[in-house]
């Protein structure tokens, strides 16, 4: 009887790889094709951010800035409201302040002014007190009578800005300084610095950086004003620093104008 004839199989492993490769190698290129399209999309929205950032910031003269911080000071004053006022001081840039001063002052036009004042961690008893009507003070510390003095002002605010200050040397009699050397200058610069959202108001940022510049030693005042559309100052921030030292003051003002029922009353008959 004859053998049947043996049957075999061949196994073949390239075309199966093949045909995976061949699925598989334009995912990898759409893939590739996103993320070179992506990064360059991120690049191209950055450098158009940074253009826009850069494009707002934009050096003032001292006339077109007085003229803006004028305008939201008179606007300011003619508001009632609350302005908190915080002074601190520092060692450094790292610790926490070793002074922190609070003042909370509530302002009604034109002339009526509460102010209560002391350190942070202050009793009712180490604070200062003081309200204006008028020309009319009364002031007491902590829980004291109050004194009654008439002052050469009424109001909060001056809305003037004085012109810088120049000195030459001095000549000796009058001068301060013995030996006739010390000269005095003040450099000021000014930038507005684009929009920026503060709580939930939109401003207007400016900052003004003043340095005084003595024969041997200089400090400088950098202050930013937060100004809302509708022309109020929203918050101040200064920051004042000695290039040869560590130390440096910072002065916060926050200013709230939810005061519909705000009151200001002669304390003493």
């Amino acid at each position: 009887m004859p053998r049947p004839p043996i049957r075999t199989r061949t196994y073949t492993r390239a075309p199966r790889a093949r045909s995976f490769t061949l699925a598989f190698l334009p995912v990898v290129r759409i893939k590739l094709v996103y993320m070179r399209v992506h990064i360059v999309f991120v690049v191209i929205a950055v450098g158009l951010f940074s253009l826009v950032a850069s494009a707002q910031v934009e050096n003032l003269s001292a006339k077109d800035f007085n003229v803006v911080w004028i305008a939201a000071c008179e606007k300011t004053k003619g508001v009632p409201h609350v302005q908190t006022e915080t002074d601190e001081k520092y060692y450094d840039e790292v610790t926490p302040p070793y002074n922190s001063y609070i003042s909370v002052t509530r302002y009604i036009p034109l002339d009526r002014v509460w102010t209560i004042a002391g350190r942070k961690d202050s009793r009712v008893e180490d604070k200062y007190e003081e309200i204006r009507i008028g020309r009319n003070s009364y002031s007491r510390d902590g829980n004291a009578e109050w004194k009654k003095k008439l002052l050469g002002f009424s109001g909060l605010y001056s809305c003037e800005v004085s012109e810088p200050f120049v000195s030459g040397k001095g000549s000796g009699a009058g001068s301060g300084n013995s030996d006739g050397n010390t000269s005095f200058r003040e450099e000021h610069k000014y930038k507005y610095l684009g929009r920026e959202e503060v709580g939930k108001k939109w401003t207007n940022l400016y900052v003004h950086t003043k340095t005084n510049i003595f024969s041997d030693s200089q400090f400088t005042v950098e202050v930013n004003y937060w100004i809302t559309d509708d022309g109020t100052f929203l918050k101040s921030e200064s920051a004042t620093r000695n290039p040869n030292s560590k130390r440096w003051d910072r002065q916060l003002r926050e200013y709230d104008y939810d005061q519909k029922d705000l009151k200001i009353e002669v304390p003493i008959k």
